[in-house]
């Protein structure tokens, strides 16, 4: 047994290298630990590059985060960029349009109240005027934040993984065919999408941004246009708030220019989508601005 784990941990990390590093604080709130390159997911084996701040990509100049311009993307796998490499990212293409610095905290599995506790998290690298943008799938409605219960035999397993490639292939295939099993809707609350609740996480926290002198962008992303962006624009508009809701007309554009809309699995952006929206963004940002 020892051999055989030996040998899975040396092929592992000459093939594969080393799983992220992900830390979760007390409030069930979880973030890469900065500086360091591996891969990630469990229905994926992907890598990425975490740079010095813990933000998706390469790393940056601190002392141009404190006197430049920064555009913060928040949000869950679609803003991270999953099954892309780092350089077709929608946050990096978005960073070829502009001299800001950009920074992507997008983090798989992320819902609303996750967001609001990155930017609180990491809230010291951000100053007046710095735009943030966060980005809403109809999903992150669904995704409560749980404070996170310690368990010595849970820190311990998770001690291990942080050490061992091999055991986190290993833990990243099993879960990958535990959640084959799982029905998509079971992780849906009772509840709406814009329930009293949700609106005011909404609201209260562009007054919180507003307040530190900082911009806010909602993008309400979906592929077609249903309720979800129809509710969406009643509800910016209702609120004064900034958001973007026509993500649908970005999708028609690469279908008709005739290029993928979805990565291999199907429902994540591909890197000709984030482009593109990257593009779109950027004239929204552009005409706030003016």
């Amino acid at each position: 047994m020892s051999v055989f784990f030996i040998l899975g941990e040396v092929i592992t990390k000459n093939t594969l290298g080393d799983r992220l590093i992900v830390d979760v604080e007390s409030n069930g709130m979880h973030h890469f630990e900065p500086n360091q390159f591996g891969w990630y997911g469990h229905d994926t084996i992907y890598p990425a590059k975490i740079n010095n701040i813990g933000a998706r990509g390469e790393d940056v100049d601190i002392n141009e985060i404190k006197n430049k311009k920064s555009t913060v993307f928040l949000g869950d796998s679609y803003t991270f960029g999953w099954r892309l490499k780092d350089d077709q990212t929608f946050p990096y293409y978005f960073g070829n349009l502009t001299n800001d610095n950009v920074l992507n905290f997008g983090m798989g599995g992320f819902g609303i109240d996750h967001m609001i506790s990155s930017y609180d998290f990491h809230n010291n690298l951000f100053k007046s005027e710095d735009t943030i943008i966060i980005v809403l799938t109809e999903g992150n409605f669904y995704v409560p934040l749980s404070s996170y219960k310690s368990d010595w035999k849970k820190e311990a397993f998770w001690e291990v993984k942080r050490k061992s490639a091999f055991t986190s292939y290993i833990w990243a295939r099993f879960s990958a065919w535990k959640a084959s099993f799982k029905s998509d809707s079971s992780a849906k609350l009772n509840t709406t999408v814009f329930s009293n609740e949700n609106k005011k996480k909404l609201v209260d926290f562009n007054k919180n941004v507003i307040v530190n002198g900082q911009n806010l962008v909602y993008i309400f992303l979906e592929h077609d246009f249903s309720n979800y962006s129809k509710d969406a624009e009643k509800f910016c508009n209702d609120n004064n708030l900034k958001c973007i809701v026509d993500i649908p007309l970005v999708v028609t554009k690469v279908k008709n220019d005739g290029k993928e809309v979805f990565t291999v699995d199907g429902h994540h952006n591909s890197k000709y989508l984030n482009e593109e929206l990257a593009n779109h963004i950027r004239y929204y940002v552009k005409l706030m601005n003016n």
